[in-house]
C-alpha cells in the first residue's frame, strides 16, 4: 500500500475537506511558503482577519494547534509534497 492510500485511510475527513480548492488551499500555500498573515492577505486581497479565519479552519481540519504541525500533517496527508531540498522546490499539490 502506498503512502497516499495509507494516509487517505488514516485521515479521510482531511482528504475530503481539502479536495475542493479555494481560499483555504491558497492560505495553506502561503503558510507553507513561510509568509505571515498580513503578507498572505495582501497577495490574496483579503484582510488579515480573514486569513486568520482560514488559518484557524485549517488547524481544525488537520487537528493541530500550530503552524509547524499544520505543515507536517499536510505533508503526511499528501496535500503538500516536497520536490528536492530547497525552499523554492516546495509545492502544494
Amino acid at each position: 500500500m502506498n503512502t497516499e492510500t495509507r494516509t487517505a485511510k488514516l485521515y479521510p475527513e482531511v482528504v475530503k475537506k481539502l479536495s475542493c480548492p479555494g481560499r483555504r488551499e491558497q492560505v495553506l500555500r502561503g503558510i507553507w511558503a513561510g509568509k505571515g498573515v498580513k503578507e498572505i492577505g495582501a497577495e490574496l486581497g483579503l484582510s488579515a482577519k480573514t486569513v486568520e479565519y482560514h488559518r484557524a479552519r485549517l488547524f481544525k481540519v488537520f487537528g493541530v494547534r500550530d503552524t509547524v504541525s499544520l505543515c507536517r500533517r499536510a505533508l503526511l496527508v499528501g496535500v503538500i509534497r516536497l520536490d528536492g531540498g530547497g525552499d523554492q522546490d516546495r509545492q502544494l499539490r
